[in-house]
């Protein structure tokens, strides 16, 4: 049986940019590894969830891994929580947050500059979980990489039937949908999301932690310091996607008798490695180039492919720059995908041996600074295919139709079915 490399660009799927001829990102790119493998490919279009659901990573890779997200979801909080390390406990409440910069009431950026060190968000960190108190729960928030973090309610009757604390994501039913452009917003209060009880004071005591928390951040040293050298503060923690539960779900050798292995970077990818019951080969960032580590993960994958039925690798590399509206950096961060990753990752052995599958989680147009519900581009490379598409792009793999399925969850099962051909 031949091996299987499921390879997620998150976010490297999106619109046509005027100033690139009306070309996208992924269309504009040099990539010649990855347009090489097109013309031995199958190639569609694809919803990562659905045709109105512009995604989070957390949902779209649930959903590319098989799983029924609008059954099984559950929050990116809880994900997150366990991917970090965190002692999440059925009944808990935890969110997804980042560190912001607030001013005069108004949100002035969701990432407060993304250039919030690790030191500061520790220190920020060890200054809320000691001086921010709520009598009906206690608070516990953990930094995990830059301005990124989780928060944890810990009391009785907590609900995750609350609003988001983050305007670029509002939720619909227990999935979140991307809010884009959103630009400056004026601080919210959180609401409940029904008429329950305890919804209703889940919500009244977030607020309370919002507005405690706020004061304490306010007068931090980490911001005076960042004041005085031109910087961004970090006096807000927007957080979203509450969750009280893990989702209840079937690992994947369960649901498709396959060993996968999965390249792990972010909180939410461990907890979905651990979930799912994937052997969890962990690279923590470290500062390193994105070259060194984009080379590194194609070395591992050569490592320990004869162990495996195959390997899950999610590379984040071009969603930032589509956030910041930076369509030169996301061209420039497919283009280090393709020479650095692929360029290690293939020789004639990976070719002949293996089934190689690339799409995105979801789209991020540079246009709209956030995530869309269009459908991504997929590519399956098999040395037994033969096809007429030149390059891996939105065009290209929209003039094809020669992989039948439409949505993410029916993506997994196909490729094993080829896998066991």
């Amino acid at each position: 049986m031949k091996k299987l490399l499921y390879i997620i660009l998150d976010g490297a799927s999106g619109l046509p940019v005027k100033r690139f001829g009306n070309r996208t990102c992924l269309e504009t790119a040099y990539k010649k590894n990855m347009d090489g493998l097109a013309r031995n490919a199958r190639c569609c279009m694809l919803y990562p969830v659905d045709r109105v659901i512009a995604p989070e990573s957390d949902s779209a890779v649930l959903s590319l891994l098989g799983y029924d997200v609008k059954a099984v979801y559950t929050g990116r909080g809880p994900l997150e929580a366990i991917g970090s390390g965190m002692d999440f406990r059925k009944g808990d409440l935890a969110f997804r947050a980042n560190f912001a910069t607030a001013k005069n009431g108004k949100i002035i950026d969701r990432r407060c500059g993304r250039n919030l060190t690790a030191e500061e968000a520790a220190e920020l960190t060890k200054l809320v979980n000691r001086e921010v108190k709520i009598d009906e729960a206690e608070i516990l928030l953990k930094n995990t990489i830059g301005h990124r973090a989780v928060l944890l309610f810990r009391g009785k009757n907590l609900s995750d039937r609350v609003s988001n604390f983050d305007p670029a994501y509002v939720k619909e039913g227990n999935i979140a949908k991307a809010v884009n452009n959103i630009g400056s917003l004026s601080i919210e209060q959180v609401k409940p999301l029904d008429n329950e009880e305890k919804s209703t004071k889940t919500a009244e005591l977030i607020n309370r932690f919002i507005e405690k928390s706020m004061k304490v951040l306010e007068n931090a040293e980490v911001n005076i310091e960042r004041r005085k050298r031109g910087l961004k503060e970090a006096n807000l923690i927007l957080f979203r996607d509450g969750g009280t539960s893990l989702p209840a779900i079937p690992t994947i050798e369960s649901n498709f008798n396959v060993k996968l292995g999965a390249i792990t970077e972010m909180p939410v990818e461990r907890g979905i490695a651990s979930l799912s019951g994937m052997k969890e080969f962990y690279m923590p960032i470290s500062g390193e180039p994105y070259s060194d580590s984009l080379m590194k993960k194609a070395e591992l994958i050569h490592d320990h492919i004869d162990e495996l039925d195959g390997f899950y690798i999610h590379l984040k590399g071009p969603d930032e720059p589509a956030h910041d509206g930076n369509c030169e950096e996301k061209v420039k961060k497919i283009e280090e995908i393709d020479r650095f990753f692929f360029e290690h990752l293939l020789n004639e052995k990976i070719k002949k041996e293996c089934i190689i599958a690339i799409t995105a989680d979801h789209s991020t147009p540079c246009i709209k600074k956030g995530h869309s519900a269009d459908p991504v581009p997929l590519l399956i490379y098999n040395s037994d295919y033969h096809t007429s598409v030149n390059k891996f792009s939105e065009a290209d793999c929209s003039r094809d139709s020669s992989i039948p399925v439409t949505y993410g969850n029916e993506l997994l099962r196909y490729l094993v079915n080829e896998l066991k051909k």
